[in-house]
């Protein structure tokens, strides 16, 4: 093994004299997991049959990100003191966003941009939602035609308010919650939906809708989902209220496949044998084990070949040591 590790990092050393940039995404910064069926209980029965697999990182970085990005445009907002108003024809009394906060009984920015905390089911059905925007684009239909609201979990939360967005650069959640709030829109003539709420008086209109919905003190649970392909990247936000589920993230990092309409009832009839999913994670993590080691030799063997990138690769054993915890975690 002592040999193995040796010639791994000798050959990492060779790659950085070659190609630093490689380091930015190694084989040792993430598990290869076999794809893994995902059913949350949301009926598709009338969907097309179809399956879609994604690479998936939901986790507790996920999660944090996402509440940071929520409370950094709140935050913007209480300070810019924007004009808002939950009526739909006017502001006539001129209404700011910290008189009607304070009609509602919050009366200060931590309490206002700490209200809304995050929700297990709620981070489903955003997962949910972009297994399904995948096969009909950037809507609040699904693809059966029905109604978002109608994607319910067994336990009955479902979205209240959902915000969707779609990029050809990859996400993260923070990023997309930037392009909610002052991302140019192309068929608003460029405007920012911030620009926007403020020449509407505070009216939620459909140019200005997903900054108001991100404004809204009333709803007090989220979760975000991101999918980045190799295609178009999504993310979606779902707004709703207190449910029994907690405040975990769901923890599903690796690749993962859903299933609708026939094809779906197909797997749930058919009974899969996991021998060889558990025989390749197994595999994945031992060869991840060994490539950590590598690179942990690397950097002492030749700290000056990786001082450029010295940063960057102590993230990536992290992050890989991380997944590996999970992944042993799912083989007890």
């Amino acid at each position: 093994m002592k040999n193995t590790k040796k010639i791994i990092a000798l050959s990492l050393l060779a790659s950085l004299a070659v190609n630093a940039v490689s380091l930015t995404s190694p084989q040792s910064a993430s598990i290869s997991y076999a794809s893994t069926k995902i059913d949350f209980g949301i009926k598709t029965h009338k969907f097309q049959s179809k399956s879609q697999t994604f690479t998936l990182k939901q986790d507790e970085a996920n999660k944090a990100s996402a509440i940071r990005g929520l409370m950094q445009i709140r935050s913007d907002m209480w300070d810019k003191n924007v004009p808002y108003t939950l009526d739909s024809k006017s502001n006539s009394k001129n209404t700011k966003l910290r008189d009607y906060l304070k009609s509602k009984g919050i009366n200060s920015k931590d309490e206002y941009i700490n209200r809304t905390k995050w929700s297990t089911d709620l981070e489903k059905i955003g997962i949910q939602r972009l297994y399904e925007v995948s096969l009909t684009g950037l809507s609040h239909t699904r693809p059966d035609g029905s109604d978002c609201s109608k994607a319910v979990l067994p336990s009955g939360t479902r979205t209240y308010g959902e915000i969707l967005a779609n990029n050809s650069e990859p996400y993260t959640p923070e990023m997309a919650f930037n392009q909610w709030a002052y991302g140019k829109r192309t068929n608003y003539g460029g405007k920012s939906e911030y620009q926007l709420l403020i020449e509407s008086n505070g009216v939620y209109n459909n140019g200005n809708a997903h900054l108001h919905i991100i404004l809204d003190p009333e709803y007090d649970r989220m979760g975000l989902a991101i999918i980045n392909s190799s295609d178009l990247n999504y993310a979606a936000v779902e707004f709703g209220y207190a449910d029994k589920s907690g405040s975990k993230a769901v923890g599903l990092v690796g690749e993962y496949t859903m299933d609708f309409g026939k094809a779906k009832a197909k797997a749930n009839n058919k009974k899969e044998s996991s021998k060889d999913t558990r025989a390749k994670l197994e595999e994945a993590v031992r060869r991840n084990k060994i490539q950590v080691e590598a690179a942990k030799l690397l950097l002492k063997m030749a700290p000056e070949k990786v001082a450029g990138v010295k940063g960057q690769l102590l993230k990536l054993i992290k992050e890989s040591e991380e997944l590996i915890k999970i992944a042993e975690k799912s083989l007890k």
